[in-house]
């Protein structure tokens, strides 16, 4: 509202200011006449003083007057203090002396003067100009009008001011030229104000017994300052209005806000209510509830999530209890070959020194290999160990099966050196080893063939384990995962390493085994890669 009333207010101004300077511009226009007129040259020039002539003078005069209904009087002066004029006024000496000054500093321009009563007692606005000869440029005299206030009155009152104020015209040295109060015409405006007009246009407050505001504009024609003042209270007017409607409308929004509070406050808090309720479930060791909320919200994103860590952790409750089950067994085969390892070991070492005395070194690397064999395969301590020590452990068991079978068996195994600390669970190769040698070969005739290859690929480790056997068919290989055919070795069998795999490092882990009947089978080992697994060693 400040903003628009102040926009307004230069709108006035510079409009008032405008149709002023248009009248005042074409009565400036019409003065050049005199410039040009012979009669008023050779009069003013002092050439000739006819009764003619000055006759003809006094005709232009009135013709001039007739023309310009806004012009009282219209008068000339010359250099020696001769005049003429339009009627039978006389100017006082002190007037004649004012208005050659004052035209002089306006060098043939025209000059407005301060608001003064004439002789006829009307308050006109002396406009002089001092008139120049065109060859020279020589002063010859002076011509004074005497302006209507009246006129410039009218077109000031013709302005439809929405905002009740004062509009008043003031002169460069501070005169009222017009205004709405004629008392105040002629006489100088307030000093106070009238020094904060500097610039050619601006606006400003002045604390008074009311707050005021003003804006005032410069003519570029006239140099007549065009003043609007008025009260803050009519630049607020109408605010009170504004305001009433804020407090009435802020009044309904907040009893609808707070309608609507309850209401989303409800809608949010039954929902919360019911998840709280189902989470409490878990204290008392109730893992098997769901929370059913069928909504589309942040509430549902909660829920969903909270069902999936809930079947996240029976998961890992399941699989931590299977990994403690295949714990115990192997704890209780472990115990049951503890029986007397010393006596087992001992015995092993009998053997081992008859084959050295009766010099039959096969009897020594066999004897030798199974300890060790045992030895790793009794040790408790270790869950986890590094690729390269299940390799070794492969490389002792099928050091045994060389000599048993001698040239029928031929092996090879090749594992990248980057890829022999990677861990694994123990027991996890040599299983599948021997199910190559034990149902592999089987029913084999010919020389039997096994190799085992690693590769490293997106970041996971495939280990695989080829044989030429016998094959199998696809419900074999599905009987082999279920550890139907292994009878009782199906705790260290092939189904036994599939699921260990799994548990340790997930679901896409594990054994897959491909088999073409009388071509052979290829059992792939699938393991994270080495920083995968790392990561997840440590945290076991």
């Amino acid at each position: 509202m400040l903003e628009r009333t102040l926009s307004y207010a230069q709108t006035i101004n510079r409009h008032t200011s405008d149709t002023i300077d248009v009248q005042l511009k074409r009565l400036d226009q019409d003065t050049i006449q005199f410039f040009h007129n012979r009669e008023v040259v050779r009069f003013l020039s002092g050439k000739d003083s006819e009764y003619n002539r000055l006759r003809a003078i006094m005709d232009t005069l009135t013709g001039f007057l007739i023309s310009h209904s806004d012009v009282e009087s219209v008068f000339l002066i010359k250099r020696n203090g001769q005049q003429i004029n339009s009627s039978n006024i006389i100017l006082a000496n002190k007037d004649k002396v004012e208005f050659v000054s004052e035209a002089a500093t306006g060098n043939g321009k025209s000059v407005w003067l301060k608001t003064r009563v004439s002789a006829q007692g009307n308050r006109v606005i002396p406009l002089v100009r001092q008139i120049n000869d065109l060859t020279t440029i020589e002063p010859l005299g002076t011509l004074v009008l005497f302006i209507k206030e009246n006129k410039i009155n009218r077109l000031m009152e013709g302005q439809d001011l929405k905002i009740d104020g004062e509009l008043v015209v003031l002169d460069p040295k501070g005169y009222i030229i017009s205004s709405r109060n004629s008392h105040d015409i002629g006489h100088p405006y307030r000093s106070d104000i009238f020094e904060q007009l500097k610039l050619p246009t601006g606006q400003f407050f002045s604390k008074e017994t009311e707050k005021h505001f003003y804006h005032y504009l410069q003519s570029d024609l006239t140099s007549w300052i065009y003043l609007y003042r008025f009260p803050e209270s009519e630049l607020l007017s109408g605010t009170h209005i504004v305001r009433n409607w804020v407090l009435i409308c802020s009044l309904i929004f907040t009893l609808l806000a707070i309608l609507l509070a309850r209401v989303i406050a409800s809608n949010l808090s039954k929902p919360i209510i019911q998840i709280v309720k189902e989470m409490r479930n878990i204290e008392s060791n109730e893992l098997n509830v769901n929370l059913d909320y069928a909504g589309n919200d942040e509430l549902a994103v909660l829920a969903s999530s909270f069902n999936n860590m809930l079947s996240r952790l029976r998961t890992s409750i399941e699989n931590q209890a299977q990994l403690q089950t295949m714990g115990h067994e192997l704890e209780m085969r472990a115990l049951q070959a503890e029986i007397n390892p010393h006596f087992l070991y001992n015995t092993l070492e009998a053997i081992n020194w008859m084959g050295r005395m009766n010099r039959i070194p096969e009897i020594c690397d066999m004897t030798s290999m199974l300890a060790d064999i045992m030895r790793y395969s009794i040790d408790t301590q270790r869950e986890m160990v590094t690729l390269g020590d299940e390799i070794i452990h492969v490389h002792k068991y099928l050091g045994i099966q060389k000599i048993r079978f001698g040239d029928k068996l031929n092996v090879f195994i090749d594992i990248p050196e980057h890829l022999l600390g990677l861990t694994i669970p123990r027991l996890s190769l040599q299983p599948l080893v021997e199910n190559s040698i034990i149902h592999g070969f089987r029913d084999k005739v010919g020389e039997g063939k096994i190799r085992v290859i690693c590769e490293e690929r997106d970041n996971k480790v495939f280990i695989k384990i080829e044989d030429n056997g016998c094959g199998m068919k696809e419900e074999t290989i599905t009987s082999v995962f279920n550890g139907e055919d292994l009878g009782p070795k199906k705790s260290i069998g092939v189904m036994n390493v599939h699921k260990r795999l799994k548990l340790f490092f997930g679901e896409i882990y594990g054994l897959e085994i491909y088999s073409v009947l009388e071509k052979g089978t290829r059992i792939t080992v699938k393991l994270p890669g080495r920083l995968e697994a790392n990561v997840q060693s440590t945290h076991r």
